[in-house]
Parts: structure tokens; sequence; C-alpha cells
């Protein structure tokens, strides 16, 4: 009947109480709430029964997640299956505390497959500020049987492979601390993750928008809805709202005046028309007057099939900021996960699978227009590989984190070669040296870099030779 006493209390309060009490018999005593983000974005989580992780960090001490089953990256030149979205959110949910994520593997037949496979599920995580957690399965049903029939496999020796993988890597990593302490996501894009559209049980689509970002190679970060301040908003170069149809006067004055002082923003369809509460706005959207001198945006490369729902997309110039509005007839409707290819602008049939590359190239391109390409930076290589970045302001370094997710079920890598990319330096700092280390090969040779200004931003431009799964390019600044 204990529970009884506990359940009038707010949830939060709970877990406090639960933390104060486990700390009271054990100083090293942590405290994490399982959030089974599975899919999609975090109105989803109420349909499974959680809750709102930025509130219950405030009482617990990092933030654990659970994946679904068999939902591990993996890729191939046509492919790629990824779960950076759900991580970046996690991390701007935690509030600078670590994240944890429980990586159900997806399977394979042969054991030793498993080894390259959990190396780029830890590599993923890394790449992402989040932790890899191997949850040991010694058996599962599985349609390994005749005929795809589901069987109780034994999957003993696939633990052990991926206990050969994490044993390496983890080695790599506890070696290289000093390159992980300490670092703060890096970027100067920002795309809203709101759950303030669960209360309402509005759609947002942050995650389909977040795939969109990584495989035009846009670095980005996750932002939530406390983080529409003024402030914040200024290490900013562009602001996306990816369907957030619920908004303050607070919020929509903060973005504004974002705008009107240099800021680039991309709405999509019914942002803003209803206020914090759910109510409708009589009149206008929220952010009429950013859109009052629209012009269309047209069509940028010529080499794609045409479309009506792209000439519905307009541009707008306000303040000293740029606008781009693209409405809901301009796109087909965004999944809830962004794990797999997203196509923006619908009527459009020029796909190249080999590259994965779509119309949403017109999205990158819209990105870069509202940001005046004044972006933290950029990879030549094509989706399959990711690159995040990371500062150390203690240690005066950004660490590159480079991924590449062609990695196949049979355990087939394909290496990337001679990956060029340019870095911006956080507030104006110079590059003095740029090496590459990595967990996959021993050498770690000093790169010839070209220090550059673009835009106003200090950059330094190199070029990686190698990339088997995981690569770390540290660049020195001062």
């Amino acid at each position: 009947m204990e529970w009884r006493r506990f359940r009038p209390q707010n949830y939060l309060e709970w877990l406090k109480d639960m933390r104060d009490y486990g700390k009271s018999l054990k100083d090293d005593f942590f405290l994490a709430a399982n959030a089974c983000l599975w899919e999609g974005n975090p109105y989803r989580q109420f349909e499974f029964a959680v809750g709102p992780l930025e509130e219950w960090i405030k009482e617990t001490d990092y933030v654990f997640i659970e994946g679904m089953f068999e939902t591990s990256p993996y890729g191939n030149k046509n492919l790629k299956i990824t779960n950076s979205p759900m991580l970046k959110y996690a991390v701007a949910a935690s509030r600078g505390k670590s994240v944890a994520f429980d990586c159900y593997m997806t399977w394979s037949k042969t054991p030793e497959m498993m080894i390259p496979l959990t190396k780029l599920a830890v590599a993923e995580c890394q790449a992402n500020r989040t932790s890899f957690i191997h949850n040991w399965s010694p058996h599962q049903n599985l349609p390994w049987g005749e005929d795809g029939k589901y069987i109780y496999a034994d999957l003993t020796k696939q633990n052990e492979a991926m206990i050969e993988a994490l044993e390496e890597y983890n080695g790599f990593l506890a070696a290289n601390e000093e390159l992980f302490v300490g670092s703060e996501p890096y970027a100067n894009v920002g795309v809203l993750c709101s759950l303030q559209q669960a209360y309402g049980k509005r759609k947002t689509s942050f995650m389909a928008i977040s795939r969109m970002l990584s495989d035009e190679q846009i670095p980005h970060l996750a932002l939530i809805d406390d983080d529409l301040t003024e402030e914040r908003l200024t290490a900013f170069a562009a602001v996306i709202l990816p369907e957030v149809p619920m908004m303050s006067e607070e919020q929509v004055e903060a973005i504004s005046r974002f705008v009107q002082k240099g800021g680039g923003l991309v709405i999509f369809g019914e942002t803003a028309a209803y206020d914090q509460f759910g109510r409708r706005r009589k009149e206008f959207y929220g952010f009429h007057k950013l859109l009052e001198n629209l012009e269309p945006w047209g069509h940028i490369d010529t080499g794609i099939d045409p479309a009506t729902g792209v000439n519905t997309t307009a541009k707008a110039i306000f303040g000293e900021g740029r606008v781009v509005n693209i409405p809901q007839d301009a796109y087909v409707s965004f999944p809830d996960i962004g794990r797999e290819k997203v196509v923006l602008f619908k009527d459009m049939a020029s796909i190249t699978t080999g590259a994965m590359k779509s119309i949403n190239a017109v999205f990158g391109d819209i990105v870069r227009w509202v940001a005046e390409d004044r972006l933290s930076g950029t990879c030549s290589a094509d989706s399959t590989v990711e690159f995040t970045l990371m500062d150390q302001p203690e240690q005066s370094r950004v660490v590159v984190h480079l991924v590449n997710y062609k990695v196949d079920l049979d355990g087939t890598i394909t290496e990337e070669k001679d990956v060029k990319l340019k870095v911006a330096m956080p507030d104006g700092k110079k590059p003095i040296s740029v090496q590459l280390v990595s967990p996959d090969f021993p050498e770690r040779p000093m790169l010839e870099f070209a220090e550059k200004e673009e835009v106003g931003l200090k950059v330094a431009e190199f070029s990686v030779p190698r990339l088997v799964i995981y690569d770390l390019v540290v660049i020195e600044y001062e």
C-alpha cells in the first residue's frame, strides 16, 4: 500500500523524493527515468505512456533512452538507417546532463558481422554526445527458421562478438577521454523540437527535418521550447520551425526580433496558428508581419522534374534577416521518424538513389540562403556519412566526429576516401593545428589545412584521407 502515498504527487516531486532518498543511502546513487523514445517526435512519448524528458531531467541525474528492437544503425551506398535525430533531441532535453542510449541491435546470423555493426552503433552515439549501452539478449524470437519462420534463436555468439567490438572501441574512448569530456555540441542552425505541441495534441516534425539536414551535410542542434529566448537565439545563424502550430506571443516576438537583427528563419505549415493554450489566432498567424512581402522561391535546379509544390514556397527579407515560408501544400506529410529517407516536396520524381539525393537539395539551398551561407561546417561526402561538431572551450579545440554509415547487415564496410571539410571556428578563433585520430587505424597524422575567412567566419579547410567507420578530427585554436 506504500505506493498510494505517492499517487497524489506531481511526478517531478516523486522523482525528487526518490533521488533524495537514494542519496541518503549512498552518496554515489544516480537516478534516471527510462524514456522509451521508440519512434518519432516527443509528442509520441504520450502514446507510449512516458513523459517529457526536459522536465524529468530537472530531478534526475542523466537521460536514459531505450530504442526499439532492431533499430541499430547500418547502411550501404543506397541506404542509411540512423538514430541521430532522436539522439539530438535527447541531448537538447538533457539540459547539459549525460545521455545514455540502450540500443537494441539488428541481429546477424553470422556473429562476426556483429563486430562492425556494433562499432557503428558506438560511433553514432559518441558523435551525438551519447553513451552506447548494450542490452545482452541471449535469446530472441527472430525470423531465422525455414521460410522466414520465427524461432527462439540463440544469440550467445552474437553477444560475444559485440563484447569484442565494445572492448576495442571502448578502449579507444578511454584512452582518448580528453577528446570527449567537456564537449558541447556546436552548430549555428537550430531546429525546434517542441514538446509544447504534445500537450495540445498537435503534430510537429523535428525528426524528419533533422534527418534532411544531416543528409544535406548541414550541422545543426535541436532546440527545446525553453530555448526560444533572445539571448539563446543569438548563437544561431538560422532557426527552423518544423510545423509548430502552438506558440506563445513571447516566443513569436523573440524569434521575430532574432530575424530583424539578421537571423534566418524557415517556417513550415501552420506554425504559430494557435497560441500556447491551443486557441486559434483569429485574424493572422503569429508571424504574419514577417511574411507580408513574400516573393516566390521558384525552381533552383532546372534538371529537377517540375512540381507545383515548390512554386508555393516563398521568401522575404525582414529587417536585416531572411525568411522562407513553406506552406502545407508544398510538401508531403512528414513521417514520424527520420530513420530512413525523407522526401520533402511532393510530385518530385527525380531521386538519385546512389547518392540518396532528392528534391531535399532544395531544402538545403533554402537553409543556406536564410543563413547567408554562415554555416558552422560543410562536408563533401554524400548522405551516407554524417558529421557533427563538438566544441571544447576549456581545451581550446573543436572535435569533428565523422561517421560512415556504409556498414551493411552482412558486415561489409564501404570506406570513404578524401572527405573534404570546412569548419568555422567558435567566436572567430584562429585554427593552429588539425590532427586525425581514429579507433580504426593506429596512425594519428597531422593534416594540412588552409585558414580562410568566409562570410565573416574564420574557417579551417582540410581533407580527411580515409574514413572506415569512425574518425575524429581535432582542431586546436587560439
